[in-house]
């Protein structure tokens, strides 16, 4: 970078800060080849600055945002271990955002604190959000309002590929009514089994975000699209045939479901048997009593 676009070295513009120690960060990437020592002591001053004048903070502040974020990973990494600068770092920055980073940051993001059931979302910060999606801070503010957000856009993803797992059974064999509710069973079930954690954190600690899934919206589309037009299937029980009623079905079991494995997390399940009796409930809701 040419030193003639850095900003003034007048330290007294930008309270206590000393552009000497700064400026060789631009030329260097700390989290992708070593630490810098200039870290520690531009942390320091940062965090010991007496009664700053707000703007003069504010400027230095900026100004060190923008150096850190010329390592991708570096502004999340400096504000996940120094929680007290986190807090006065600008949440956007300069860099221009690409749209796959959106993707990566839904794809990546959650798998931090879906990994260990002592480190739920409620005590994650967003700055380790934007570290697990290799992006940095102001990256994630400008696609995300809130680590909530992150969550529900990564709930939802997984939700889909549950459906889309569901089509695709649909699309290849030809399965009768209770076959194909098994089929929808048993992708459930494996989802669940392999995302207790992320469930967990749904019942628990975000039920408020539950509305804002597409899940519902998208399980109905589902529905007609995969061909069991329940309007219209006289095996149904009349009161079952409308969409939403069946999704209001179905949905009731899972969250029984769900609820099961948050309260009893040490129970052992027999896939085979789970599976069996779920599939069964739901048939016997939906569908009239075979002759």
């Amino acid at each position: 970078m040419d030193i003639n676009s850095l900003p003034s070295q007048n330290t007294k513009e930008y309270g206590s800060i000393d552009y000497n120690d700064i400026m060789p960060l631009y030329d260097y990437h700390p989290w992708e080849g070593g630490h810098n020592p200039n870290i520690d002591k531009i942390t320091h001053t940062l965090l010991n600055i007496k009664n700053p004048d707000q703007k003069r903070y504010k400027s230095a502040v900026n100004f060190f945002t923008k150096v850190l974020t010329n390592s991708t990973k570096g502004l999340a990494r400096f504000v996940d271990s120094n929680p007290n600068v986190f807090c006065i770092v600008p949440s956007h920055t300069q860099n221009q955002v690409s749209s796959g980073l959106l993707a990566l940051a839904i794809q990546i993001s959650p798998n931090f604190h879906l990994s260990n059931k002592d480190n739920l979302l409620r005590r994650t910060r967003t700055a380790q959000i934007a570290l697990e999606a290799d992006v940095n801070i102001g990256t994630l503010y400008d696609y995300f309002s809130s680590k909530e957000a992150v969550f529900v856009a990564y709930l939802d993803r997984e939700l889909q590929r549950v459906l889309e797992a569901v089509a695709t059974k649909a699309s290849t064999a030809s399965l009768t009514p209770y076959d194909m509710t098994k089929a929808y069973v048993r992708i459930s079930v494996e989802f669940a089994y392999d995302q207790r954690e992320m469930i967990k954190v749904m019942m628990t600690e975000f039920s408020a975000v539950i509305p804002e899934l597409k899940f519902a919206k998208n399980t109905k589309e589902l529905i007609r699209a995969i061909g069991l037009n329940f309007e219209g299937n006289e095996k149904i029980r009349p009161k079952r045939r409308d969409s939403d009623v069946m999704v209001f079905t179905v949905t009731n079991v899972f969250f029984g479901f769900f609820f099961r494995i948050v309260s009893m997390p040490n129970e052992k399940f027999d896939e085979e048997l789970v599976v069996d009796e779920l599939t069964t409930l739901i048939h016997h809701y939906i569908y009239k009593p075979e002759n």
